[in-house]
């Protein structure tokens, strides 16, 4: 179940309830960034737990294993640079 908090076309932002012990896959085309709000989860080995958050570039997909409970993610996904931003 996702509630999608914010949208402009470039990049969104949600909430997303995964299921205890589920495995999640999310395609990553732009990058992603993501907030542990509760519950744990396995990320590229590590362990997230509650206010853990992890960025992961652009073509890296989401591969994430849930753990006994439930867990909700914030979750951003587009480019870790706003369009309106200047890089340095």
């Amino acid at each position: 179940m996702a509630t999608v908090l914010f949208d402009d076309g470039h990049e969104e932002v949600r909430l997303e309830e995964w299921r205890a012990n589920s495995a999640i896959t999310v395609d990553n085309p732009a990058s992603l960034e993501l907030l542990s709000v509760s519950g744990s989860f396995l990320l590229e080995g590590a362990t997230m737990n509650q206010q853990d958050w992890a960025r992961l570039p652009a073509g890296m997909d989401l591969r994430a294993q849930v753990g006994e409970q439930d867990a909700f993610i914030w979750m951003k996904r587009g480019p870790l640079l706003h369009p309106d931003v200047c890089a340095f």
